[in-house]
């Protein structure tokens, strides 16, 4: 169609401008909430709601290049679109433009001068909503022709200053109405949004109109549910901030996962991934943890046990995350001296974290983060901040709950966090409690998972106890009485073992298995032995020989993966013989 009063240059321009809109794969966010709305938004994460509580979080979203593959265009709103960056002073606009990605804006008030007052400021598309209401004796003719008269009017004075609009005439689903009027009604509108169009020549190419999405239950039960989590998960990336600059990777990681998964929705590629994590949002429940707990003196390798399980589930198709806990009230490895902990690894993302972590990496072959390393400097930093903000209204804040309660959190939150290159979410977590069972540093968070074992209910979770079993020279005997009186004291704390794997110099004989398996009431079929090998590669075999993938696919009931790589523990082996 061909707009009487624009020029073709100006025509070609709004066509491409809509074009590179609506790309395929590609969706605008919009991120022009009022202060009234984000109130609503920030309140229940305690976010502080002002102005420069607002403009870092856009900030936040606006500062990374990685989500223009995923979005098109956001739109702002007035006060936002008028925000610089800190550091640099960089205006929003211009800071989106150079990240790719076009910038609307919210036009409201004084329509046409705002139109090119923001077209000079670097806006390409705007945004105007029409509202219309059903109830018994309405929406009338009337009402819809003016809407659309206003819509239309809208468009053109968009158009005239280079702008592209974003059409949207909203019908409410609020109301009696049943599903059939509500159709009639949005037939009736939308038709005479684009007579209205028509009439105020209003150039349709360079055009956007903005649909609603209404769910028929003609659609599968688990569909609705899956769209409304989808809808609603914007959420989890406030929570992942909480208003805390220290977040900012975690919740800009967070973004652009939802971002990628909102662009294989468009395309019909993300249903199968949608039904798998349809009931995993908002609730923990489907996630699957396994906590590995060492025994009897550290250093034992519970580091290669916990990348070894990782490995034998990773060979059966599931995606594997670690966490690693270690109980020393520094908030990091990077201050340490080499010969008080050893050396440091550095994450992708600069973390300086224990070593355990890069042995996760080399064997699930995964990129963690530095929040996949927790200690308990982190926990009470983490804990005492909120205490000064005021987030506890003055409570008394306490080792329990508000510690554990921290803990627990943090496990769910990073497990969450995507390790793969794809972005898609884990399904087993993996967490390893450094030192020793027994330790005094340690003892929030062996309550914290005393709770967390019910709080993901126990088919979701599995404890791994590793312990030594020493042979003293004088006999030769493996020796079972430190393990026992390990997983005695594991199980004072309302933690019971699953999985009793026991390090030795040499392979255990079945009598001494059986003894542990008696005082440490576990089944003997779940009392392994890994003894000392040449090659640290040689454990996920051993491991898998000892039946560690039945154990764990039964315990925690595990659903079968069809589509993975059968050959990766055949290329395992061929890594442990050279």
């Amino acid at each position: 169609m061909t707009a009487c009063y624009l020029s073709k240059d100006k025509q070609i321009e709004l066509a491409q401008i809509a074009q590179s809109l609506a790309t395929s794969g590609k969706g605008i966010l919009a991120v022009d909430e009022p202060a009234d709305v984000i109130e609503s938004r920030f309140s229940p994460v305690n976010i502080e709601n002002n102005e420069e509580t607002r403009r870092y979080y856009r900030q936040l979203l606006f500062r990374t290049k990685k989500y223009s593959q995923y979005i098109s265009g956001i739109i702002l709103c007035h006060e936002t679109f008028h925000h610089k960056t800190d550091d640099d002073n960089t205006p929003f606009p211009r800071l989106l433009k150079d990240n790719g990605i076009i910038t609307g804006i919210t036009v409201d008030k004084g329509l046409e001068e705002q139109c090119r007052e923001y077209k000079k400021l670097g806006a390409q598309f705007a945004k105007w909503r029409a509202v219309i209401k059903i109830s018994h004796h309405a929406p009338s003719q009337l009402t819809i022709n003016e809407n659309a008269s206003t819509l239309a009017r809208y468009a053109s004075i968009c158009q005239q200053c280079s702008l592209v609009p974003i059409v949207e005439s909203e019908v409410l689903q609020d109301g009696d109405h049943d599903l059939e009027e509500c159709q009639c009604i949005t037939e009736k509108v939308l038709a005479t949004v684009h007579k209205a169009l028509n009439d105020h020549y209003v150039y349709l190419e360079g055009t956007l109109l903005k649909p609603s999405m209404v769910t028929p239950g003609g659609h599968n039960e688990q569909y609705p549910t899956i769209y409304l989590n989808a809808i609603n998960r914007i959420a989890l990336v406030l929570s992942a901030w909480e208003g805390d600059k220290a977040n900012d990777e975690q919740a800009l990681r967070e973004l652009i996962r939802l971002a990628k998964q909102n662009s294989l929705a468009s395309l019909g590629k993300y249903e199968a991934a949608m039904l798998t994590i349809m009931f995993r949002h908002n609730s923990s429940s489907s996630m699957k943890y396994i906590l590995v707990t060492g025994g009897v003196i550290s250093g034992i390798g519970k580091g290669i046990i916990s990348s070894s399980i990782g490995t034998i589930l990773r060979s059966h198709g599931f995606r594997v995350t670690s966490i690693k806990i270690d109980p020393y009230i520094n908030i990091d490895a990077g201050t340490f001296s080499p010969y008080e902990h050893g050396e440091v690894f550095v994450l992708d993302d600069g973390g300086e974290v224990d070593l355990d972590l890069g042995n996760y990496e080399r064997f699930l072959d995964v990129t963690l983060h530095r929040d996949n390393n927790i200690t308990t400097g982190k926990i009470y930093q983490y804990v005492i901040d909120k205490e000064r903000r005021g987030d506890y209204l003055g409570k008394t804040v306490q080792v329990v709950p508000h510690i554990t309660d921290a803990i627990q959190e943090w496990v769910e939150r990073v497990a969450r966090i995507s390790v793969d290159e794809d972005q898609a979410e884990p399904d087993i977590c993996i967490i390893e409690l450094g030192g020793t069972i027994g330790d005094i540093e340690s003892m929030s968070f062996v309550e914290a998972f005393r709770q967390f074992q019910f709080r993901v209910k126990k088919e979701n979770f599995c404890l791994v106890h590793v312990s030594l079993v020493p042979q003293p020279n004088s006999t030769n005997e493996h020796k079972t009485k430190p393990t026992q009186h390990s997983v005695k004291e594991l199980r004072g704390y309302g933690l019971t073992p699953d999985l009793i794997i026991c390090r030795s110099a040499t392979l255990m004989p079945l009598l001494a298995r059986e003894k542990v398996s008696m005082f440490c009431q576990v089944d003997k079929e779940h009392v392994i032995c890994i003894p000392d090998v040449k090659t640290l590669f040689r454990v996920p075999l051993l491991m898998e020989e000892n039946g560690v993938f039945n154990f764990l696919s039964t315990r925690l009931h595990l659903m079968p993966k069809s589509n993975y790589d059968r050959s990766l523990m055949i290329k395992w082996r061929d890594l442990a013989e050279r």
